[in-house]
């Protein structure tokens, strides 16, 4: 049997590595890339983004910010430091940061599978049930997230399967969750593992491991922590002190291993933390997640109606519990942000509670290996049909075209490290970081250390610099039609490419910020600053820029570079400053 536990983990790896094996056979040449930003799935974008902190770190910078050049060197508790990290030694391994993401696709869910797998056979000793749990969690977990109650629902999963447009589920992305679960599930195996063996060693353990969630993903270190509050409150009020006195000591190790992290945090003022908050969608006014709660809600309810009740059982609710109020911490707090994004923690557990669950209510009427069985047969042919559907319909867009390559090439053989490259592009703003050893002149707003007021007159000085109209700069900041006019077909996930730069310009330079647009008010002033900036010929002295890049869009926006051209192929011109 342990062959077959072997055998199945190998074929998760290969289930999330499909695309990348059959794209490139689709595409039949060398062109293929998964770190792609415009007209693919938004988790290849936010992968891009994510692969340019790791060649950014192992180029030798810390991690700070990813794209600016005047705020290298400080350290940026906003960037995750773990993920970020280990993709960075994984990329020096393989030779490169697109070869150390194709990689992490066959090498981390086997790990996800094999924490898994363990956790569950630790409680049950039951080799069929251990595989089936971590099985649904990697390929179901979309149902938990979008369950299967509504026509609208149905469809949505049919099309993601039968003309899929992406990975899928959220496991698909690197390093958020498919790298970062990792540490959240260690730490809940080894904190079922502390409990059951009541030794300091392991409690001591689980703190490190656990600590390490403050330096990947916000919303797995606040679970976490909720998991140890509640640990804490419910033993104390139990009067246990064995259990009690163990996760005292995993809570202080924790918190202890997160010092740095809240150090580096503190040395921001309160203005660019809020301001900062707010760009990652940091909101006083939404609606409270009142389905989401009954949905997870209602899981626990079945969870505890069809299973043993002891500490597994607790350890598992406590997860949905945590998630639960901290998704609906703004009773409390009067704020929220990105709640949803704390399914991403609980949606996986909630799979393997209902899996434990109903294979608990099924055993006392029937022998379930077989059921099990099929159900791991059905879920691998779904999800290796899904992906044969997506590398299938979307294998022409994951590529760098060779005028890319050209330029990326030439930057980084004729630019010194870190020089910053000035382009009004979007697009290339979010790639010259990762496929050159260049900054870039704007700032990309969920990372950088710099302010929004900053990010802004970067804004306006880079587009008065190359002379670029007003009416143009209003066709920008009146973006909600381009903006709906990318997305062609939302079933399908079909976007028409030329509307991506006028469509995009604000989430990357704001992220959320403007999510909703931009306010009749803040229109005004953009337009009043940029006639101010126009007019001032010593602005662009400011910032640093070494190299101006002229290409399709700055071409579109009518931009004219200062300067003497220094390169140049079909596509772009580089001019230096």
């Amino acid at each position: 049997m342990k062959k077959t536990v072997l055998v199945v983990a190998l074929l998760c790896g290969i289930y999330f590595s499909t695309a990348n094996i059959l794209m490139p056979l689709f595409r039949g040449d060398d062109s293929y890339t998964q770190l792609a930003v415009n007209g693919v799935f938004a988790y290849s974008r936010d992968q891009t983004t994510y692969a340019s902190l790791a060649r950014d770190f192992y180029e030798g910078n810390i991690p700070g910010d990813p794209t600016v050049y005047e705020y290298k060197g400080r350290i940026n508790p906003f960037v995750p430091l773990v993920p970020t990290a280990l993709l960075a030694a994984m990329s020096l391994l393989s030779g490169s940061v697109s070869g150390a993401f194709i990689a992490g696709n066959f090498i981390f869910p086997i790990i996800i599978f094999l924490i898994i797998y363990m956790l569950i056979y630790r409680r049950t000793g039951n080799i069929h049930l251990s595989i089936l749990a971590p099985v649904f969690m990697l390929i179901a977990f979309d149902y938990i997230v979008t369950p299967l109650v509504t026509l609208r629902n149905i469809s949505y999963h049919a099309t993601n399967i039968l003309d899929a447009s992406g990975p899928l589920n959220y496991f698909g992305r690197i390093p958020h969750i498919q790298m970062t679960f990792i540490f959240l599930a260690i730490s809940i195996l080894l904190l079922y593992i502390s409990m059951e063996k009541r030794k300091i060693f392991y409690s001591v353990l689980c703190g490190l491991v656990s600590g390490l969630l403050f330096y990947s993903y916000f919303f797995y270190w606040t679970i976490f922590a909720g998991v140890m509050a509640l640990h804490i409150l419910y033993f104390a009020a139990k009067k246990n002190p064995g259990i009690l006195k163990h996760a005292v000591i995993i809570f202080a190790v924790f918190a202890a291993v997160s010092l740095p992290f809240w150090s580096s945090y503190a040395s921001f003022d309160k203005s660019f933390l809020e301001d900062m908050s707010t760009r990652n969608g940091k909101t006083y006014s939404s609606p409270l997640p009142i389905a989401e709660t009954a949905k997870y809600a209602v899981i626990i309810a079945i969870f505890y109606a069809l299973s043993k009740k002891d500490y597994f059982s607790f350890l598992m609710g406590s997860i949905l519990i945590s998630g639960i109020l901290l998704m609906n911490s703004q009773v409390i707090t009067g704020f929220s942000i990105q709640k949803s994004h704390y399914e991403f923690a609980m949606a996986p557990f909630a799979a393997i509670m209902l899996v434990y669950a109903l294979w608990h209510a099924a055993e006392k009427r029937f022998e379930p290996k077989k059921i099990g069985a099929i159900l791991v047969i059905v879920l691998f042919s779904i999800g290796f049909y899904s992906q044969y559907s997506f590398a299938y319909n979307k294998h022409s867009l994951y590529s760098i075209d060779d005028s890319d390559k050209e330029l990326y090439a030439w930057l980084d053989g004729n630019t010194e490290k870190d020089d910053v490259v000035l382009a009004l592009s979007t697009e290339q703003s979010y790639l010259i970081p990762l496929y050159t050893h260049n900054n870039v002149y704007l700032p990309y707003g969920p990372y950088s250390l710099a302010p929004t007021d900053e990010i802004w007159e970067r804004f306006y000085i880079s587009y008065s610099m190359l002379a670029v109209d007003e009416s143009h700069i209003r066709g920008m900041i009146n973006n909600e039609e381009t903006r709906n006019s990318y997305i062609i077909d939302h079933r399908t996930n079909t976007f028409n490419k030329s509307s991506f730069e006028i469509a995009f310009w604000d989430l990357y330079l704001f992220s959320l910020e403007y999510g909703s647009g931009i306010p009749e008010p803040k229109k005004a002033e953009i337009l009043e600053d940029y006639r101010r900036y126009s007019e001032n010929a010593t602005a662009w002295e400011k910032y640093r820029a070494d190299y101006i890049l002229i290409g399709p869009y700055e071409r579109s926006a009518g931009a004219a570079a200062p300067g003497d051209m220094v390169w140049e192929n079909e596509k772009f011109s580089v001019h230096s400053r």
